[in-house]
Order: C-alpha cells, then sequence, then structure tokens
C-alpha cells in the first residue's frame, strides 16, 4: 500500500535529512517509525513520561503522497503550537486544504493523544486514511503516489517545522508610543514601492504585538504574512534594539 504505507516513512526521511544538514536548531526531533496501534503503545510504554515533558510539537506522517487535497487532522486539545503553526501555514499555501478534528479512532496520533499523554500531536496527510477510495486495496500502488506530490509534502513540513524554530516569543523595548523608524535606518532605500510598504507594515505588527505574551505565529495571524517573513524583521529589530527575545 503506497500511500498508507510507504509514503509516510519516505517523507520523514528527506524532512529528517533536511534537518540534518540545518547548521543550527533550537529543538531537538525525534523521528520514530513503529508498526500502527501495538508499536506507538509500545514506544510510549518506554518514552511516553519523557515525551510528555519535552514535547513541543509532532505529527504523524502518513497518507501523504497522492495528488488531492491537504488534510490537517487537530490534535486531542486543538489549540497546541502544532496546530497553530500548520493552520496558519495552510492558510498562506495558496490552494484547497481540509482540516479535521481529532476522533479517538484514527491512526497513530490517537496513541499520542490518549488522555494519559495528551501530547501536543497531529498529522499533516493529503488524502485521509479510510476516506479515499484505493485505501486498503491493490489500487493504493506506486501509480496511485507521484513524486511531485511527495516533493510538495515535504516541502510542506519542513516550511512548518522551520516556522516552529523561527517562532519566539518578543517584547519591545519602546513601548510608549510609535518608534522612530527612519533614523535607525529602518525605511528600506530598495525595492518597489509595495515592497517598502509591506515591510514596514509587518515592522508595526511586530512592534505592536510584541509585549511579550505573543509569539510570533499569533501575530502572523493577525497580519496574515508567513511566520518565516515576520522572523526576518523581529531579527532585524533585535538588531536595532527595539525588540528583545522574552523566551528561552
Amino acid at each position: 500500500m503506497a500511500n498508507n504505507e510507504l509514503s509516510g516513512p519516505l517523507v520523514m526521511t528527506f524532512v529528517a535529512c533536511a534537518l540534518q544538514k540545518m547548521k543550527r536548531r533550537r529543538f531537538d526531533y525525534r523521528f520514530v517509525i513503529v508498526p500502527e496501534t501495538i508499536g506507538a503503545i509500545a514506544y510510549l510504554s518506554q518514552f511516553g513520561r519523557q515525551m510528555k515533558e519535552r514535547t513541543r510539537a509532532g505529527y504523524v506522517i502518513t497518507c501523504c503522497g497522492d495528488n488531492r487535497t491537504i488534510t490537517y487532522m487537530k490534535s486531542r486539545d486543538g489549540n497546541t503550537l502544532a496546530d497553530r503553526i500548520v493552520l496558519h501555514e495552510l492558510t498562506q499555501y495558496g490552494k484547497p486544504y481540509e482540516v479535521v478534528d481529532f476522533f479517538p479512532s484514527g491512526s497513530d496520533e490517537r496513541q499520542y493523544c490518549s488522555p494519559g499523554f495528551n501530547l501536543p500531536v497531529g498529522s499533516l496527510m493529503r488524502s485521509m486514511y479510510a476516506r479515499y477510495p484505493e485505501y486498503h486495496t491493490s489500487l493504493d500502488n506506486k501509480s496511485f503516489i507521484s513524486f511531485g506530490a511527495l516533493r510538495e509534502t515535504i516541502a510542506l513540513y519542513l516550511r512548518v517545522l522551520l516556522s516552529i524554530e523561527a517562532n519566539r516569543v518578543y517584547r519591545t523595548l519602546a513601548p510608549d508610543g510609535e518608534p522612530q523608524l527612519g533614523s535607525r535606518g529602518l525605511y528600506p532605500s530598495l525595492g518597489s514601492q509595495k515592497q517598502t510598504s509591506e515591510f514596514v507594515d509587518l515592522m508595526m505588527w511586530l512592534l505592536n504585538q510584541s509585549d511579550g505574551t505573543n509569539d510570533l505565529c499569533a501575530i502572523a495571524v493577525k497580519a496574515h504574512c508567513p511566520v518565516l517573513d515576520l522572523a526576518v524583521i523581529a531579527d532585524l529589530l533585535v538588531q536595532k534594539q527595539l525588540l528583545v527575545v522574552e523566551d528561552i
């Protein structure tokens, strides 16, 4: 079964290789390949308490090689960092997508999200398991998946993980009114008027919303922009001593 069984490990392998090449990472990553249900339960029996203490976000990677609509299943809580980042990135994705609430009879996300662990684990897929005609039939073969779809899924996962890496909480060092940007060299002199306007607009969002409680994802949702775009500008504002990183 190419989509149901093979596509997940393929995507996982390429994502792991890409992360391994990153010179600097904020987080550690754990990639787990186990038999469905019994494998996840056995893994949690060994490492579940450690994962509960340390996991910021996780995803079950399955059914992600066909050319149909991207689907995201939320975690049990539905509003974890794992959920918020994916849901926002999907708004920037530019193609149709579907969001499904967690239910307790799905794939291995039901083990990671069992009440004793309640981990922030969702599942970013394409055709959702049990909901496409080829599922668990001989039609779920190599011709059903495509390298183009796999590449797109890999790119989406990497964008999600890079956004989690970049997601920080900042606090403005100039909270009492709008700071003077021109004297700090923060008005770009190159690029179109539209690019300049968009750049300044995102700076304003950051300076206004960075009160030590909003992370970049929350601000990006309000500003209708990718987290990674905000992260670049946030780094610049830190250099100009207008923002400071508030989280660890």
